[in-house]
């Protein structure tokens, strides 16, 4: 995931100022995740491309929180995303209980 999020800041023109993961496993009773925080910066076309980019390439990424603060006197908005990764049971998941 934080490859492509790389290789979409490039795309957009928007800067990854930091990146956190935190991973919790799967269990035979919750989904897996991966919890994302993102700070970015750039235009809001570049910002807004990056999230975008985020959304469409993969249908498990659920946007918790967003915010966006112009950074004054530029043009230059500052993106902070919450976001999860969400991932199957664990394979030792039994289908019926």
């Amino acid at each position: 995931m934080l490859a492509r999020l790389k290789e979409s800041s490039k795309l957009s023109g928007a800067t990854l100022v930091s990146t956190t993961v935190a991973l919790r496993d799967a269990t035979e009773r919750t989904l897996g995740r991966a919890e994302v925080s993102i700070v970015a910066r750039g235009t809001f076309a570049g910002v807004k491309a990056l999230i975008s980019d985020l959304q469409v390439r993969s249908s498990a990424v659920i946007v918790q929180r967003l915010s966006l603060r112009q950074l004054s006197p530029t043009q230059v908005i500052e993106a902070r995303i919450d976001a999860l990764l969400v991932a199957g049971p664990s394979p030792g998941a039994s289908a019926s209980h």
